[in-house]
């Protein structure tokens, strides 16, 4: 929530919590609370009572505006919350602190029994409910929804980038021993006037870290300009800022820092070993 309540926002009929972009669309630079604005063909008012951040788009749950659920089962749909035979809506809980979900699965039948069993007898349609982690839906779920990503993918485009930079490492690999040659006259100077094995290795994996390093920062300006492009390319929205994320960031730069360790490791064996 960037204004209002989130608390009080969604607690009385016929009021809206809207998206950042939306507010910016409808309402400019104004002050969007308190304003109202026409939902549906039947040209129904909301008062807007908050403003969330967007919605990013690796959420199953998209949305620019939320109405309130009273709006629905008061006024709209009146006995909605009442229809247990009603599976469309997906349902979110908000567990207490130290709840043991298989524990809370377990009441399920019960509770359905309760409120559906002549429901449910008369149809011949009989329902299990289960839970599943919100954060794990977008990629594990099977249950389909509006939006959904899928595990696989990763799992594949995963699997690319390790071939991609195995093949990278190899290629450096040999590209540095086979240029060996033309920095054996200056390891023998150096060790000429008394440098060690181990000091000219460090320097070699030190030289490697530093290409990797300079490669991870190239890497990230250019695809901070091209992923415009790439994602127009691609049909659809791949990411949307590589910058809104610095953990991830921090963590290419230090892949880029193992790369380099790993890579220079032989081609530093090799030429601190020239007599």
């Amino acid at each position: 929530m960037l204004q209002g309540k989130k608390q009080t926002a969604l607690t009385t009929p016929f009021t809206a919590v809207i998206s950042r972009s939306t507010a910016q669309k409808y309402f400019g630079e104004e002050d969007p609370l308190g304003k109202t604005i026409k939902i549906f063909d039947e040209g129904y008012s909301v008062e807007i009572t908050g403003v969330m951040e967007d919605i990013p788009l690796n959420s199953h749950i998209q949305a620019d505006i939320v109405l309130s659920m009273v709006t629905f089962s008061q006024n709209l749909y009146q006995g909605v919350d009442e229809q247990w035979g009603n599976y469309s809506p997906s349902t979110y809980i908000l567990v207490a602190p130290n709840t043991n979900p298989k524990q809370l699965e377990a009441k399920f039948p019960a509770f359905l029994e309760k409120k559906a069993g002549n429901e449910m007898k008369e149809s011949q349609m009989f329902v299990s409910l289960f839970l599943e982690p919100f954060e794990e839906v977008y990629l594990h779920s099977s249950r389909g929804g509006s939006v959904q990503g899928s595990i696989n993918n990763v799992y594949i485009f995963g699997m690319v980038v390790v071939f991609i930079l195995l093949i990278a490492c190899i290629n450096f690999i040999n590209l540095t021993t086979a240029r060996s040659v033309e920095r054996a006259k200056e390891v023998g100077i150096r060790k000429v006037v008394g440098a060690q094995k181990r000091h000219l290795g460090s320097q070699f994996i030190g030289e490697s870290i530093v290409i990797c390093f300079i490669a991870a920062v190239f890497t990230v300006g250019f695809v901070s300009l091209l992923l415009p492009y790439f994602n127009q390319m691609a049909g659809k929205t791949v990411a949307e800022n590589i910058f809104s994320e610095p953990f991830y960031l921090l963590m290419l730069f230090v892949v880029a820092i193992i790369l380099g360790l790993i890579s220079g490791i032989y081609p530093a064996l090799v030429l601190s070993s020239f007599k």
